[in-house]
Protein backbone atom coordinates (compact mmCIF):
# COMPACT_ATOMS: atom_id res chain seq x y z
CA UNK A 1 0.00 0.00 0.00
CA UNK A 2 1.35 3.40 -1.13
CA UNK A 3 2.44 5.77 2.07
CA UNK A 4 0.03 8.37 1.08
CA UNK A 5 -2.80 5.94 1.37
CA UNK A 6 -1.48 5.37 4.82
CA UNK A 7 -1.35 9.25 5.17
CA UNK A 8 -4.94 9.07 4.04
CA UNK A 9 -5.60 6.61 7.08
CA UNK A 10 -4.32 8.79 9.75
CA UNK A 11 -5.68 12.11 8.26
CA UNK A 12 -9.23 10.83 9.13
CA UNK A 13 -8.11 9.43 12.36
CA UNK A 14 -7.13 13.02 13.42
CA UNK A 15 -10.27 14.52 12.51
CA UNK A 16 -12.42 11.69 14.26
CA UNK A 17 -12.21 13.05 18.33
CA UNK A 18 -13.10 16.56 16.51
CA UNK A 19 -16.50 14.94 15.27
CA UNK A 20 -17.57 12.08 17.88
CA UNK A 21 -15.36 13.27 20.86
CA UNK A 22 -12.44 12.14 22.55
CA UNK A 23 -13.40 8.49 23.35
CA UNK A 24 -14.33 7.81 19.70
CA UNK A 25 -11.03 5.52 19.23
CA UNK A 26 -12.60 2.96 21.99
CA UNK A 27 -15.41 2.47 19.48
CA UNK A 28 -14.25 0.16 17.16
CA UNK A 29 -17.76 -0.13 14.44
CA UNK A 30 -17.97 3.68 14.79
CA UNK A 31 -13.72 4.08 13.67
CA UNK A 32 -14.01 1.22 11.29
CA UNK A 33 -17.09 2.28 9.48
CA UNK A 34 -15.77 6.19 9.29
CA UNK A 35 -12.11 4.65 7.66
CA UNK A 36 -14.47 2.61 5.04
CA UNK A 37 -16.33 5.41 3.66
CA UNK A 38 -13.25 8.19 3.55
CA UNK A 39 -10.84 5.61 2.32
CA UNK A 40 -12.49 2.60 0.59
CA UNK A 41 -9.42 1.11 -1.16
CA UNK A 42 -7.81 0.20 2.35
CA UNK A 43 -9.91 -2.38 3.45
CA UNK A 44 -7.11 -4.60 4.85
CA UNK A 45 -5.43 -1.89 6.77
CA UNK A 46 -8.85 -0.80 7.97
CA UNK A 47 -9.20 -4.45 9.11
CA UNK A 48 -6.04 -4.70 10.61
CA UNK A 49 -6.59 -0.82 12.82
CA UNK A 50 -9.59 -2.46 13.54
CA UNK A 51 -7.94 -5.33 15.28
CA UNK A 52 -5.54 -2.66 17.12
CA UNK A 53 -8.30 -0.89 18.38
CA UNK A 54 -9.14 -4.64 20.07
CA UNK A 55 -5.82 -4.83 21.14
CA UNK A 56 -5.91 -1.71 23.25
CA UNK A 57 -3.07 0.31 20.81
CA UNK A 58 -4.76 3.63 21.55
CA UNK A 59 -4.77 3.33 24.86
CA UNK A 60 -1.06 2.35 25.12
CA UNK A 61 -0.31 5.55 22.82
CA UNK A 62 -2.42 7.70 25.12
CA UNK A 63 -0.46 6.34 28.13
CA UNK A 64 3.08 6.37 26.84
CA UNK A 65 5.81 8.81 28.15
CA UNK A 66 6.18 11.31 25.05
CA UNK A 67 10.37 10.37 25.06
CA UNK A 68 8.94 6.81 24.98
CA UNK A 69 6.70 7.21 22.22
CA UNK A 70 8.76 5.78 19.47
CA UNK A 71 9.69 2.79 21.08
CA UNK A 72 5.98 2.49 22.13
CA UNK A 73 5.10 2.13 18.44
CA UNK A 74 7.87 -0.49 18.05
CA UNK A 75 6.25 -2.36 20.10
CA UNK A 76 2.88 -2.30 19.78
CA UNK A 77 3.47 -2.80 15.81
CA UNK A 78 5.90 -6.29 16.82
CA UNK A 79 2.96 -7.10 19.09
CA UNK A 80 0.22 -6.64 16.25
CA UNK A 81 2.85 -8.88 14.23
CA UNK A 82 2.98 -11.79 16.20
CA UNK A 83 -0.47 -12.02 17.41
CA UNK A 84 -2.32 -11.14 13.89
CA UNK A 85 0.63 -12.89 11.46
CA UNK A 86 0.65 -9.21 10.24
CA UNK A 87 3.75 -8.21 8.20
CA UNK A 88 5.63 -5.64 9.70
CA UNK A 89 5.41 -3.25 6.49
CA UNK A 90 1.73 -2.85 7.28
CA UNK A 91 1.07 -3.03 11.51
CA UNK A 92 3.96 -0.43 11.29
CA UNK A 93 2.34 2.39 9.25
CA UNK A 94 -1.01 1.35 11.03
CA UNK A 95 0.02 2.07 14.58
CA UNK A 96 2.45 5.08 13.16
CA UNK A 97 -1.13 6.41 11.57
CA UNK A 98 -2.51 5.78 15.10
CA UNK A 99 -0.43 8.02 17.16
CA UNK A 100 -0.99 10.35 14.31
CA UNK A 101 -4.70 10.58 14.96
CA UNK A 102 -4.10 10.96 18.54
CA UNK A 103 -1.74 14.04 17.92
CA UNK A 104 1.55 11.77 19.13
CA UNK A 105 2.98 11.04 15.80
CA UNK A 106 4.00 12.84 12.50
CA UNK A 107 2.02 11.41 9.41
CA UNK A 108 3.39 7.65 8.47
CA UNK A 109 5.10 9.15 5.12
CA UNK A 110 7.28 11.27 7.48
CA UNK A 111 9.50 8.19 8.59
CA UNK A 112 10.86 7.41 5.27
CA UNK A 113 12.12 10.71 3.86
CA UNK A 114 15.31 10.90 5.98
CA UNK A 115 18.33 11.96 3.98
CA UNK A 116 21.44 10.50 4.35
CA UNK A 117 23.41 11.01 7.08
CA UNK A 118 21.01 13.14 8.60
CA UNK A 119 18.89 12.70 11.68
CA UNK A 120 15.44 11.92 11.91
CA UNK A 121 13.13 15.31 12.32
CA UNK A 122 11.25 15.66 15.42
CA UNK A 123 8.12 15.06 12.77
CA UNK A 124 6.89 18.54 13.36
CA UNK A 125 7.02 17.97 17.67
CA UNK A 126 4.72 20.18 19.35
CA UNK A 127 5.51 23.35 20.86
CA UNK A 128 4.14 22.01 24.40
CA UNK A 129 6.53 18.70 23.63
CA UNK A 130 3.45 16.80 23.57
CA UNK A 131 5.42 13.82 22.07
CA UNK A 132 9.16 13.07 21.03
CA UNK A 133 11.14 10.95 18.98
CA UNK A 134 9.38 8.71 15.86
CA UNK A 135 9.99 4.83 14.96
CA UNK A 136 11.77 3.13 12.58
CA UNK A 137 10.38 3.00 9.07
CA UNK A 138 9.68 -0.47 7.46
CA UNK A 139 12.44 -0.91 4.43
CA UNK A 140 13.30 1.51 1.47
CA UNK A 141 14.89 4.09 4.21
CA UNK A 142 17.90 5.76 3.02
CA UNK A 143 21.21 4.99 5.41
CA UNK A 144 20.76 7.36 8.64
CA UNK A 145 19.88 7.03 12.33
CA UNK A 146 16.82 5.58 13.04
CA UNK A 147 15.38 4.23 16.13
CA UNK A 148 15.78 0.51 17.61
CA UNK A 149 14.60 -2.58 15.18
CA UNK A 150 11.32 -3.95 16.15
CA UNK A 151 11.70 -6.94 18.37
CA UNK A 152 10.69 -10.16 16.69
CA UNK A 153 9.34 -13.52 16.99
CA UNK A 154 11.98 -15.66 18.82
CA UNK A 155 12.28 -19.48 18.53
CA UNK A 156 11.36 -20.02 22.42
CA UNK A 157 8.08 -19.16 21.26
CA UNK A 158 8.67 -16.14 23.29
CA UNK A 159 6.75 -12.53 22.16
CA UNK A 160 7.44 -10.30 24.75
CA UNK A 161 10.01 -8.08 23.56
CA UNK A 162 11.10 -4.47 24.08
CA UNK A 163 11.90 -1.90 21.50
CA UNK A 164 15.87 -1.18 21.64
CA UNK A 165 18.91 -3.72 22.59
CA UNK A 166 19.71 -3.29 26.80
CA UNK A 167 22.22 -0.85 27.17
CA UNK A 168 21.70 0.85 23.41
CA UNK A 169 23.07 4.60 23.30
CA UNK A 170 20.62 6.85 23.13
CA UNK A 171 19.94 10.46 21.79
CA UNK A 172 18.02 13.73 21.66
CA UNK A 173 15.68 12.75 19.63
CA UNK A 174 15.71 8.91 19.07
CA UNK A 175 15.15 6.16 21.55
CA UNK A 176 18.02 3.86 20.65
CA UNK A 177 19.99 4.40 17.66
CA UNK A 178 20.78 1.70 15.47
CA UNK A 179 23.38 1.39 12.14
CA UNK A 180 22.29 2.62 9.01
CA UNK A 181 19.40 1.01 7.03
CA UNK A 182 20.43 -0.93 4.21
CA UNK A 183 24.39 -1.33 5.65
CA UNK A 184 24.63 -5.09 7.56
CA UNK A 185 23.89 -4.46 11.16
CA UNK A 186 26.11 -6.74 13.35
CA UNK A 187 24.21 -9.08 15.21
CA UNK A 188 20.57 -9.00 13.18
CA UNK A 189 20.14 -10.70 9.50
CA UNK A 190 19.38 -8.80 6.97
CA UNK A 191 15.97 -9.26 5.09
CA UNK A 192 16.10 -12.77 3.03
CA UNK A 193 19.27 -13.99 4.36
CA UNK A 194 18.52 -16.25 6.99
CA UNK A 195 18.75 -19.81 5.65
CA UNK A 196 18.43 -22.45 8.42
CA UNK A 197 16.34 -20.00 10.64
CA UNK A 198 13.40 -22.23 12.60
CA UNK A 199 9.81 -22.86 11.00
CA UNK A 200 8.11 -18.94 11.61
CA UNK A 201 10.79 -17.20 12.73
CA UNK A 202 11.14 -13.44 10.76
CA UNK A 203 14.04 -12.04 9.05
CA UNK A 204 15.49 -9.37 11.37
CA UNK A 205 15.90 -11.51 14.32
CA UNK A 206 19.04 -12.11 16.36
CA UNK A 207 22.03 -14.36 14.82
CA UNK A 208 25.76 -15.02 15.76
CA UNK A 209 28.03 -12.16 15.86
CA UNK A 210 31.09 -13.16 14.47
CA UNK A 211 34.37 -13.25 16.09
CA UNK A 212 37.06 -11.01 15.57
CA UNK A 213 40.74 -10.60 16.97
CA UNK A 214 41.71 -14.67 17.68
CA UNK A 215 44.88 -13.33 19.07
CA UNK A 216 42.55 -11.97 22.27
CA UNK A 217 41.42 -15.25 22.92
CA UNK A 218 45.37 -16.82 22.78
CA UNK A 219 46.00 -13.92 25.51
CA UNK A 220 43.05 -15.07 27.97
CA UNK A 221 43.71 -18.36 27.88
CA UNK A 222 47.83 -18.02 28.57
CA UNK A 223 46.63 -16.22 31.77
CA UNK A 224 44.21 -18.09 32.71
CA UNK A 225 47.13 -20.95 32.75
CA UNK A 226 49.01 -18.72 34.87
CA UNK A 227 46.14 -18.60 37.15
CA UNK A 228 45.73 -22.15 37.29
CA UNK A 229 49.23 -22.74 37.96
CA UNK A 230 49.46 -20.42 41.02
CA UNK A 231 46.36 -21.97 42.37
CA UNK A 232 47.50 -25.30 42.15
CA UNK A 233 50.85 -24.20 44.20
CA UNK A 234 48.81 -22.24 46.86
CA UNK A 235 47.06 -25.56 47.67
CA UNK A 236 50.44 -27.68 47.25
CA UNK A 237 52.55 -25.13 49.76
CA UNK A 238 49.38 -24.55 52.60
CA UNK A 239 49.52 -28.60 53.12
CA UNK A 240 50.87 -29.79 56.54
CA UNK A 241 54.68 -30.48 56.50
CA UNK A 242 55.07 -33.54 57.99
CA UNK A 243 56.53 -34.52 61.51
CA UNK A 244 57.90 -36.65 63.74
CA UNK A 245 55.37 -39.58 64.51
CA UNK A 246 54.29 -39.76 68.07
CA UNK A 247 54.51 -42.49 70.64
CA UNK A 248 50.80 -43.91 70.92
CA UNK A 249 49.80 -43.99 74.92
CA UNK A 250 48.77 -47.39 75.68
CA UNK A 251 44.91 -46.91 76.87
CA UNK A 252 43.87 -48.55 79.81
CA UNK A 253 41.97 -51.68 79.65
CA UNK A 254 37.95 -51.43 80.25
CA UNK A 255 36.65 -53.52 83.29
CA UNK A 256 34.32 -55.27 81.73
CA UNK A 257 30.31 -54.31 81.38
CA UNK A 258 27.08 -56.71 82.57
CA UNK A 259 25.14 -57.70 79.71
CA UNK A 260 21.87 -56.81 80.15
CA UNK A 261 18.87 -59.18 80.49
CA UNK A 262 16.98 -59.87 77.49
CA UNK A 263 13.31 -58.77 77.66
CA UNK A 264 10.43 -59.19 75.23
CA UNK A 265 11.45 -58.09 71.50
CA UNK A 266 9.42 -54.59 70.40
CA UNK A 267 6.71 -55.61 67.72
CA UNK A 268 8.01 -53.35 64.05
CA UNK A 269 5.14 -50.00 63.50
CA UNK A 270 2.40 -51.32 61.61
CA UNK A 271 1.52 -49.61 57.98
CA UNK A 272 1.17 -45.70 58.28
CA UNK A 273 -1.92 -44.43 56.53
CA UNK A 274 -1.15 -41.80 53.35
CA UNK A 275 -0.46 -38.38 53.87
CA UNK A 276 -3.42 -36.31 52.78
CA UNK A 277 -2.16 -32.96 53.17
CA UNK A 278 -1.89 -30.09 49.89
CA UNK A 279 1.17 -28.66 49.63
CA UNK A 280 -0.02 -25.66 47.45
CA UNK A 281 -3.17 -23.98 48.82
CA UNK A 282 -2.82 -21.43 46.35
CA UNK A 283 -4.73 -23.48 43.68
CA UNK A 284 -8.35 -24.74 43.09
CA UNK A 285 -9.78 -26.21 46.01
CA UNK A 286 -11.04 -29.63 44.75
CA UNK A 287 -7.84 -32.21 44.18
CA UNK A 288 -7.27 -35.78 43.50
CA UNK A 289 -6.25 -37.97 45.91
CA UNK A 290 -2.60 -38.47 46.05
CA UNK A 291 -0.90 -42.13 45.21
CA UNK A 292 0.73 -43.74 48.25
CA UNK A 293 4.49 -44.50 48.07
CA UNK A 294 3.69 -48.26 47.50
CA UNK A 295 1.72 -47.60 44.50
CA UNK A 296 3.23 -47.55 40.75
CA UNK A 297 5.90 -44.53 39.84
CA UNK A 298 4.64 -41.52 38.00
CA UNK A 299 7.22 -40.77 34.58
CA UNK A 300 8.76 -38.05 35.38
CA UNK A 301 7.53 -34.17 34.84
CA UNK A 302 9.17 -31.68 32.88
CA UNK A 303 10.98 -29.11 35.80
CA UNK A 304 9.10 -26.90 36.90
CA UNK A 305 9.58 -23.08 36.47
CA UNK A 306 11.27 -20.92 38.94
CA UNK A 307 9.36 -19.01 41.60
CA UNK A 308 8.22 -15.95 40.77
CA UNK A 309 5.99 -13.53 38.16
CA UNK A 310 5.78 -13.66 34.70
CA UNK A 311 5.16 -10.40 32.44
CA UNK A 312 3.14 -8.13 33.70
CA UNK A 313 0.37 -10.91 35.82
CA UNK A 314 0.75 -8.49 39.10
CA UNK A 315 0.97 -5.24 37.58
CA UNK A 316 -1.80 -2.78 39.21
CA UNK A 317 -3.02 -0.47 36.48
CA UNK A 318 -5.11 1.30 39.47
CA UNK A 319 -8.30 -0.21 38.02
CA UNK A 320 -11.04 -1.03 40.44
CA UNK A 321 -12.91 -4.50 40.65
CA UNK A 322 -15.60 -4.49 38.43
CA UNK A 323 -19.41 -6.29 38.19
CA UNK A 324 -20.14 -5.31 35.01
CA UNK A 325 -19.07 -6.30 31.61
CA UNK A 326 -16.81 -4.42 29.87
CA UNK A 327 -16.64 -3.42 25.94
CA UNK A 328 -13.12 -1.98 25.75
CA UNK A 329 -11.65 -5.75 25.91
CA UNK A 330 -7.71 -4.39 24.96
CA UNK A 331 -7.37 -2.08 28.10
CA UNK A 332 -6.06 -2.51 31.55
CA UNK A 333 -7.47 -4.73 34.18
CA UNK A 334 -7.84 -4.93 37.61
CA UNK A 335 -6.14 -7.57 40.11
CA UNK A 336 -8.83 -8.82 41.38
CA UNK A 337 -12.37 -10.09 40.75
CA UNK A 338 -15.00 -8.51 42.78
CA UNK A 339 -15.78 -10.04 46.24
CA UNK A 340 -17.21 -13.19 46.55
CA UNK A 341 -16.94 -13.99 42.45
CA UNK A 342 -14.17 -15.88 42.44
CA UNK A 343 -10.34 -15.54 43.35
CA UNK A 344 -7.15 -14.68 40.79
CA UNK A 345 -4.72 -18.02 40.07
CA UNK A 346 -0.92 -17.15 38.96
CA UNK A 347 1.34 -18.52 36.43
CA UNK A 348 3.08 -21.18 39.26
CA UNK A 349 -0.11 -22.01 40.71
CA UNK A 350 -2.12 -22.81 37.78
CA UNK A 351 0.98 -24.74 36.38
CA UNK A 352 1.52 -26.85 40.25
CA UNK A 353 -2.16 -27.61 39.80
CA UNK A 354 -1.73 -29.09 35.57
CA UNK A 355 1.28 -31.14 37.37
CA UNK A 356 -0.40 -32.25 39.99
CA UNK A 357 -3.05 -33.62 37.79
CA UNK A 358 -6.10 -31.45 39.29
CA UNK A 359 -9.60 -31.98 38.12
CA UNK A 360 -10.82 -28.18 36.80
CA UNK A 361 -11.57 -27.20 33.43
CA UNK A 362 -9.07 -24.65 31.55
CA UNK A 363 -10.81 -21.85 29.33
CA UNK A 364 -9.30 -19.59 26.61
CA UNK A 365 -11.71 -17.22 26.22
CA UNK A 366 -9.19 -15.02 23.81
CA UNK A 367 -11.23 -14.26 20.68
CA UNK A 368 -8.69 -12.32 18.51
CA UNK A 369 -6.83 -14.85 16.42
CA UNK A 370 -3.74 -17.10 17.85
CA UNK A 371 -2.11 -20.13 17.51
CA UNK A 372 -0.96 -21.66 20.65
CA UNK A 373 -2.53 -22.06 23.39
CA UNK A 374 -2.23 -23.73 27.12
CA UNK A 375 -2.00 -27.49 27.70
CA UNK A 376 -5.11 -28.82 27.97
CA UNK A 377 -7.22 -25.39 27.49
CA UNK A 378 -10.67 -25.86 26.28
CA UNK A 379 -11.43 -23.01 23.43
CA UNK A 380 -14.99 -20.94 23.68
CA UNK A 381 -13.60 -17.56 21.68
CA UNK A 382 -17.23 -15.97 22.49
CA UNK A 383 -17.26 -16.16 26.14
CA UNK A 384 -15.55 -13.06 27.14
CA UNK A 385 -17.63 -10.54 24.79
CA UNK A 386 -19.32 -7.89 26.04
CA UNK A 387 -22.74 -7.04 26.21
CA UNK A 388 -25.34 -8.46 29.19
CA UNK A 389 -26.34 -11.35 31.72
CA UNK A 390 -29.58 -11.92 29.09
CA UNK A 391 -28.05 -11.37 26.08
CA UNK A 392 -27.48 -14.95 23.54
CA UNK A 393 -24.07 -15.03 24.36
CA UNK A 394 -24.96 -15.58 28.54
CA UNK A 395 -27.66 -18.31 27.06
CA UNK A 396 -24.62 -20.10 24.85
CA UNK A 397 -21.63 -19.79 27.44
CA UNK A 398 -24.29 -21.27 30.06
CA UNK A 399 -25.36 -24.23 27.76
CA UNK A 400 -21.51 -25.11 27.17
CA UNK A 401 -20.53 -24.94 30.71
CA UNK A 402 -23.30 -27.14 31.98
CA UNK A 403 -22.03 -29.66 29.20
CA UNK A 404 -18.32 -29.72 30.17
CA UNK A 405 -18.88 -29.53 33.83
CA UNK A 406 -21.81 -32.05 33.76
CA UNK A 407 -23.64 -29.24 34.98
CA UNK A 408 -22.09 -29.27 38.43
CA UNK A 409 -22.04 -25.65 39.87
CA UNK A 410 -19.16 -26.26 42.45
CA UNK A 411 -16.58 -27.75 39.69
CA UNK A 412 -13.58 -25.78 39.58
CA UNK A 413 -13.09 -23.55 36.22
CA UNK A 414 -10.44 -21.32 34.98
CA UNK A 415 -10.29 -18.58 32.46
CA UNK A 416 -7.64 -16.67 30.53
CA UNK A 417 -7.22 -14.92 27.79
CA UNK A 418 -3.86 -12.58 26.17
CA UNK A 419 -2.67 -10.92 29.82
CA UNK A 420 -3.07 -8.48 32.46
CA UNK A 421 -5.14 -6.20 29.23
CA UNK A 422 -7.40 -8.20 28.30
CA UNK A 423 -10.90 -8.06 29.67
CA UNK A 424 -12.15 -10.84 27.95
CA UNK A 425 -11.53 -13.84 30.58
CA UNK A 426 -12.53 -10.64 33.71
CA UNK A 427 -16.23 -10.71 31.56
CA UNK A 428 -16.46 -15.01 31.00
CA UNK A 429 -16.00 -15.32 34.84
CA UNK A 430 -18.54 -12.73 35.56
CA UNK A 431 -20.91 -14.60 33.06
CA UNK A 432 -20.01 -18.14 34.69
CA UNK A 433 -21.04 -16.47 37.97
CA UNK A 434 -24.29 -14.98 36.65
CA UNK A 435 -24.79 -18.56 35.09
CA UNK A 436 -24.53 -20.13 38.96
CA UNK A 437 -20.71 -21.14 39.09
CA UNK A 438 -19.38 -20.58 42.50
CA UNK A 439 -15.86 -22.07 41.82
CA UNK A 440 -13.80 -20.05 39.93
CA UNK A 441 -10.37 -18.51 39.12
CA UNK A 442 -9.03 -16.02 36.45
CA UNK A 443 -5.65 -16.80 35.88
CA UNK A 444 -4.71 -12.83 35.17
CA UNK A 445 -1.50 -13.14 33.30
CA UNK A 446 -2.78 -15.20 30.54
CA UNK A 447 -1.10 -16.08 26.99
CA UNK A 448 1.63 -13.38 27.54
CA UNK A 449 2.51 -14.40 31.36
CA UNK A 450 2.58 -18.36 30.50
CA UNK A 451 4.75 -17.46 27.46
CA UNK A 452 7.22 -15.64 29.16
CA UNK A 453 7.89 -18.92 31.80
CA UNK A 454 8.42 -21.07 29.08
CA UNK A 455 6.02 -23.47 29.95
CA UNK A 456 4.12 -26.61 27.55
CA UNK A 457 1.38 -25.15 25.11
CA UNK A 458 -0.54 -26.94 22.27
CA UNK A 459 -1.54 -25.94 18.99
CA UNK A 460 -5.47 -24.35 18.98
CA UNK A 461 -8.02 -26.61 17.94
CA UNK A 462 -10.92 -25.51 15.65
CA UNK A 463 -14.27 -25.51 17.26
Amino acid sequence: MAADSYDALATVLRELPDRFGAAVFSDRRRVVSVLSDRVPEARREIKVLGSAIDDGVFDALSGARPEQIGLEIDRLAARIETNLGIRSDIALPVVRACAFGLGRGPLPSAYGGVGAGQPMPAAAAQPDGSWVGVSAPVGGMPPGPSSAPIPRYQPDGSWVGVSAPVGAPTGPQYSAPIPPYGAPQQGYAQPGAWPGAPPGAYPGGPVAIPKKGGWVKWVLIGIGAVVGILVILYIIGSQPTPGPTPTPTPKPTPAPTPKPTPGPTPKPPGPQPPSTRTDDPAGPVTTRERESDSGPTKPPSPPAPTAGTYGEETADFGVPAQRTLQSSLGSPTPTALPAGIGKVLSTQALDNELRKGTDFLLVDVLEAPHQRTIIKARYIPYGGRAGNFNDLVQQQLTSELANLTRSRTDYPIVFFCQGPRCWESYNAALRAYEAGYRNLYWYRGGLAAWTAAGLQMQPLSGR
